[in-house]
């Protein structure tokens, strides 16, 4: 058994790792050298909100020349064009056809 027990030792010995001096990293630094990010630079996300989108029947030469109006005034869509009319016609509205269309309006939203 003596045998075995200095064979199992010698073996302990040479899977043990053998330590150098003591290590040292190459280089330090300190907390103040850090840098840091100030909160308030960056940018924050806004909330997009979209409106709910429905569709509208009208006739393909109608849904062309929107189309069309939308690129020759520069215009990122047909509802865009759209809604420009729609300011262009209100602008020429008298004081009693403004109201009747808010009255339209809120009728229609309430469906």
């Amino acid at each position: 058994m003596n045998l075995l027990d200095k064979n199992n030792t010698q073996e302990k010995q040479k899977k043990l790792i053998h330590r150098s001096d003591d290590v040292h990293p190459e280089s330090t630094f300190q907390r103040d050298s850090l840098f840091s990010v100030n909160e308030d630079t960056k940018p924050q996300k806004k909330k997009i909100v979209r409106e709910k989108q429905t569709t509208i029947r009208v006739s393909e030469t109608s849904a062309n020349e929107i189309r069309s109006l939308a690129i020759l005034l520069n215009m990122k869509n047909s509802n865009d064009v759209v809604t420009s009319l729609i300011d262009y016609y209100e602008a020429q509205f008298n004081i009693d056809e403004e109201s009747e269309l808010k009255q339209i309006r809120k009728i229609i939203n309430r469906k």
